[in-house]
């Protein structure tokens, strides 16, 4: 593998603003490390394990952010500490990276929803070449960092196969649980993005497909392809949780 392509932890390129601000959450830790995730019920969010745990590091609680379009302002903001992350998340490959974070009920609103889990038709579908939106409150470019100011966004990217992704991550990394997006045009997530949200449209319902997890170490807008965790991969350990 070439040097320039080791894996880095996302950071989202080529962004605008987010029509459904409700789906996307922030995690914080420390008002520092920036993290997005998915409400998935009332009590659950979904985002990756390496924002808990990167093997060297490890986070013991968590700001969740519901229903803002700020990072650092509004919407509705719970500490919680009580994170189950996969089994068998493995921060050297990079595999199995999901979490989920348990919080207090929360009642949905017009600003805090959720996203639904692929069904059991959905799961055989590898969605290559379709267009999804990932969204995150993460960098916009290389060559900046988190603002206090800083908003959500999102990218609209096309789901390309493993074959094609392994290519600059070789086959040790990408695995049947991943799911990959093009970056060819220069835009993708980027640092600050990890654990957020890749959601398709089908048949008019908003899906979770995805949730960020890697990107290529030379930057988001090398144009190396961006990994996701498979969400229809997980979705018995998800609803086990």
């Amino acid at each position: 593998m070439h040097p320039g392509n080791n894996p880095e932890r996302p950071q989202t390129l080529g962004l605008s603003p987010v029509p459904d601000v409700g789906l996307i959450i922030s995690l914080l830790f420390l008002l520092t490390s920036v993290c997005g995730g998915s409400l998935i019920s009332p009590t659950r969010v979904l985002t990756a394990a390496h924002c808990h745990s990167d093997g060297v590091l490890k986070a013991n609680s968590f700001t969740v952010v519901l229903g803002s379009n700020k990072l650092f302002f509004g919407g509705q903001r719970i500490d919680t500490r009580d994170v189950s992350v996969h089994p068998d998340w493995d921060a050297k490959k990079i595999a199995n990276d999901l979490a989920i974070l348990r919080i207090p009920f929360v009642a949905f609103t017009n600003e805090i929803q959720p996203i639904a889990l692929p069904t059991h038709d959905d799961i055989p579908n590898m969605f290559t070449g379709w267009v999804a939106l990932a969204s995150g409150y993460g960098l916009t470019s290389d060559d900046c960092r988190i603002r206090r100011n800083q908003s959500l966004s999102s990218v609209k990217l096309t789901i390309i196969s493993n074959e094609e992704c392994a290519e600059p991550f070789g086959l040790d990394l990408i695995h049947n649980s991943n799911i990959c997006t093009s970056s060819a045009n220069g835009q993708s997530t980027c640092r600050g993005d990890s654990g957020g949200p890749l959601i398709v449209y089908i048949n008019h319902r908003r899906v979770l497909i995805g949730v960020t997890s890697f990107g290529a170490r030379a930057g988001c807008e090398a144009g190396y392809p961006a990994a996701y965790s498979r969400v229809s991969y997980f979705v018995p350990w998800i609803i086990s949780q």
